[in-house]
């Protein structure tokens, strides 16, 4: 009875985590409803555990989140707002319990399948929203919650850009980034040939699960979002679990994530808009014009660089980037790409928009060595139980897992994913799953 309720909450953080939008709705806008639905969960996970009702699953990734931890706690010994830095930080101590909590809760593939299907059919209904909203701005050229319209000219993707009922459109691209790989893992995972089950599983109703992943991709490609690159690298790489046309699948796959990866370079190097093109007068040339002005994210990270520079060890405090970053700006050197937002934009201060240099610039080299760390041991074991196992199901499965993680070691260098609940919330999945892969062939 214990563990259906716990299983039953951990559920209802799933379905909420995507619902940002309603934030505001509550006590203050830093309350979400899927933070509530984690306390909840938590104090019960807590009370069954010193109760002897539950047993305490470790996870092999309990020394680097440890060690992540603490990197977030030196850093506050440099914080210039110390209730803000230790808010930020109980923040980050709560995702890393979620993961624990994943792990600790998910204990059979029944329970791992049916959660996953869950998130899908969310991912799913968030995308409908997003889509909505993006023909309702097409339709009337103005904002909606679900999607940002944009007049002609004034941003370099001509459309409408959706984030559904997540708060931007990078962190809706990242949310759907999970649900397209695990739809598309599920969907090749039940069209192969199980050996420990000596059948192929039946696939008729798992067909859904194709149409499913190129709808929510689609919409991820009308977020605009440069994560559009790790979704891409991320597809690639589980392309190789395609044997029928599998390398030709894969050669256009390549050509198309090559492709996408210069243009976002490009786009997080320099400013490339406004972008002119007309003739030349006189003449029959045809003449292109970009701004080659560092862009607004390259600015970001250049200020980021100078954070670690003046605090190597343990970075300038946690949530402090924000507060520091005008004080890191290059005004004089970066005149043209501040003209385009005003100066007024960046001095309100901004988000770093890397996981990398973001951390390392709040917490540290130590905290960024921390994290990097933590992303090795989860590839380092999802890697390991992809060759251990023997059933093609959780080969392609974990191989899914593997496959989303790489595609967020990408993004990570112009999104800050490392703060998101998803991402911890998946990274328990992951783990879940090696642990009931192990049990199942023992």
């Amino acid at each position: 009875m214990e563990s259906k309720l716990l299983f039953f909450l951990l559920v209802l953080v799933a379905i909420l985590i995507p619902l940002q939008t309603t934030q505001n709705l509550l006590f203050n806008k830093n309350i979400q409803l899927s933070e509530i639905a984690f306390l909840i969960l938590f104090i019960s996970w807590f009370i069954q555990l010193i109760r002897k009702k539950i047993p305490l699953i470790r996870t092999p990734l309990d020394i680097s989140i440890l060690l992540f931890l603490v990197a977030g706690l030196l850093s506050l010994i440099n914080s210039s707002d110390l209730q803000k830095s230790v808010i930020e930080f109980a923040g980050i101590l709560s995702l890393a319990l979620l993961y624990f909590l994943v792990v600790n809760i998910v204990k059979n593939k029944k329970q791992l399948v049916l959660i996953i299907k869950i998130w899908l059919l969310v991912s799913g209904l968030v995308a409908l929203i997003g889509f909505g909203g993006f023909i309702y701005s097409l339709i009337w050229q103005k904002s909606c919650w679900a999607a940002t319209y944009y007049p002609r000219y004034s941003s370099i993707v001509p459309f409408p850009r959706i984030n559904a009922t997540l708060r931007d459109m990078s962190m809706l691209a990242s949310y759907l980034h999970i649900g397209v790989l695990l739809a598309l893992g599920m969907f090749l995972a039940h069209h192969e040939v199980c050996p420990s089950q000596g059948r192929v599983e039946s696939n008729a109703k798992h067909q859904w699960l194709f149409p499913l992943a190129l709808f929510i991709a689609g919409i991820v490609f009308f977020t605009g979002s440069r994560n559009m690159f790790g979704l891409a690298v991320s597809i690639y790489l589980l392309a190789f679990c395609v044997k029928k046309y599998g390398e030709m699948i894969r050669s256009v796959l390549l050509v198309m994530t090559v492709s996408l990866g210069i243009v976002v370079i490009a786009v997080t190097v320099w400013c490339i808009y406004p972008a002119k093109i007309y003739f030349e007068a006189g003449s029959k040339k045809i003449i292109s014009e970009i701004n080659l002005a560092p862009s607004s994210y390259f600015v970001l990270f250049e200020a980021a660089v100078k954070m670690v520079k003046d605090q190597p060890l343990t970075g300038v405090g946690l949530d402090m980037y924000n507060k520091k970053l005008v004080d890191y700006m290059d005004w004089e050197k970066n005149q043209e790409t501040y003209a385009a937002h005003g100066m007024e934009y960046y001095k309100t201060g901004h988000d770093p928009h890397s996981a990398y240099l973001g951390y390392a610039a709040e917490t540290g080299l130590l905290g960024l060595g921390a994290m990097v760390a933590m992303f090795f041991c989860l590839l380092r074991r999802l890697a390991r139980s992809v060759k251990l196992s023997n059933d093609k199901f959780w080969q392609i499965l974990l191989w899914s897992f593997l496959a989303i993680f790489a595609g967020f070691l990408v993004n990570g260098f112009y999104s800050d994913i490392i703060k998101t609940r998803h991402f911890w919330f998946v990274a328990g999945l992951g783990i879940a799953a090696v642990n009931i892969m192990k049990k199942e062939k023992t």
